[in-house]
């Protein structure tokens, strides 16, 4: 079995090194610069500097002085610089060719020689990988160890993908201890996800300390909950964040934001998108889509079982902020104060190790408005009590494309500020 998942391994790997220049090329010569909000009035003018010049930005401007991160094609670098200097802001330059920095992204995981037993070991956290290897290396991490760990799935994508994950028990077996659930990928150009999953996962098998645990918890983790979107990434658009879901009628655009797809809150405005073209769009009905009418079933399913569920984390980039419910209203749960207690000690446990500081708070007032998110219905339908947004590293020096050398250091931050969770909740 070792033998042809490493086979197929490597099969993989010349597919990302054959794909890698697609998605290079198009952003060469794109220029992501971080702009502060200033004030009001600036604001203002950055937002509207934006619509005209019909520029894509990875953050968005929400208040005065909260930085924007804006993607400028080549075309539009000689006047976007000329417009935004005249508004007095200084310009700070995330990626100055976009397509430069996916490339040597790319050539990073592509050039990594992956032995049979790199598969389940932590050289994996080095690099970033194709689909296909991280299909292999949660299969590995199974068989590796079987006593502790099983593949599930939870539906099907748009385009036929599994929606896999590994559930990691103790030693009464799966299905007896509170349920512990982690999402990666949502949003498929939030690579660094889909690895600090896999970290966990890694290190709740590895760690011999981790046994206390799985003998507490029964943990399903996910990598990647947007298969198709991620595939997207490595074989055509590095940026794409959205599903694959086809496009409605009257309208020639694909895909819609899982992430405010789910039916809580759905319908409450203000928090995402009803156009199609929108990175926000928010679907045509309520979980219409099959990833996240996979992704609700599964909430529900274990957090109204009769055992329950306790923690849910959804993992996201970037920003460092650690959210907890709400994000389409600026009301907080009646639990609020123990909520962000337990928030605030994650953030001690993640700084603790690098240095690293995270923001914590609700979603909404926090950060910004969304609806049918993840977190939300977790917290309210599945009724998991601890249900949280991690953005991860990091706050606007390279943004989505996160090089591979933080891959780990972003995975250890990860598991301090879970065990400080596992340990508390």
């Amino acid at each position: 079995m070792r033998s042809l998942s490493f086979l197929a391994s490597l099969a993989a790997l010349a597919v990302l090194v054959s794909a890698a220049p697609g998605p290079a090329d198009r952003y060469a010569g794109t220029r992501v610069v971080r702009v502060p909000g200033g004030n009001s009035t600036q604001v203002a003018s950055i937002d509207q500097l934006i619509s005209r010049l019909g520029l894509d930005t990875w953050t968005s401007v929400t208040a005065p002085n909260h930085p924007v991160d804006i993607v400028v094609p080549p075309a539009r670098i000689s006047q976007f610089s000329e417009e935004i200097s005249q508004l007095g802001l200084p310009v700070t330059v995330m990626h100055a060719d976009l397509g430069a920095s996916i490339l040597k992204e790319s050539q990073a995981s592509a050039s990594k020689d992956f032995s049979v037993s790199a598969l389940v070991n932590s050289a994996w956290f080095n690099a970033y990988h194709s689909y296909a290897d991280h299909t292999s290396f949660i299969n590995e991490l199974a068989t590796t160890y079987p006593k502790n760990s099983k593949i599930f799935t939870i539906g099907t994508s748009q385009q036929g993908r599994q929606i896999t994950g590994i559930n990691i028990f103790g030693s009464s077996g799966s299905g007896t201890k509170p349920g512990v659930i982690f999402f990666g990928t949502i949003h498929a150009r939030e690579w660094i996800t889909t690895m600090v999953t896999e970290y966990l996962a890694y290190n709740l098998l590895s760690d011999s300390a981790a046994q206390k645990y799985l003998d507490k918890y029964d943990f399903y983790i996910i990598p990647i909950v947007n298969p198709d979107g991620f595939v997207y990434t490595q074989t055509s658009d590095r940026m794409w964040r959205k599903s694959r879901s086809p496009a409605p009628s009257g309208s020639t655009c694909i895909g819609t934001d899982l992430n405010r797809n789910f039916p809580y809150k759905w319908e409450a405005p203000g928090g995402a998108s009803t156009s199609p073209c929108s990175e926000t769009y928010k679907g045509r009905s309520a979980g219409d889509t099959p990833e996240t009418a996979a992704m609700a079933r599964f909430l529900e399913s274990r957090g109204l079982s009769s055992i329950g569920a306790r923690l849910f984390i959804d993992f996201h980039s970037y920003g460092n902020y650690f959210l907890s419910p709400y994000g389409w209203t600026s009301s907080v749960p009646p639990n609020n104060a123990q909520i962000q207690s337990v928030a605030k000690g994650f953030a001690a446990a993640v700084k603790a190790v690098h240095g690293i500081s995270t923001t914590t708070g609700p979603s909404g007032p926090t950060l910004y408005a969304t609806t049918g998110t993840t977190v939300d219905h977790a917290f309210e339908v599945a009724k998991i009590p601890y249900s949280y947004t991690n953005e991860l590293r990091d706050t606007g020096t390279y943004g989505f494309v996160l090089p591979a050398n933080q891959i780990l250091p972003t995975g250890q931050d990860a598991y301090a500020g879970v065990k400080y969770l596992l340990d508390t909740i």
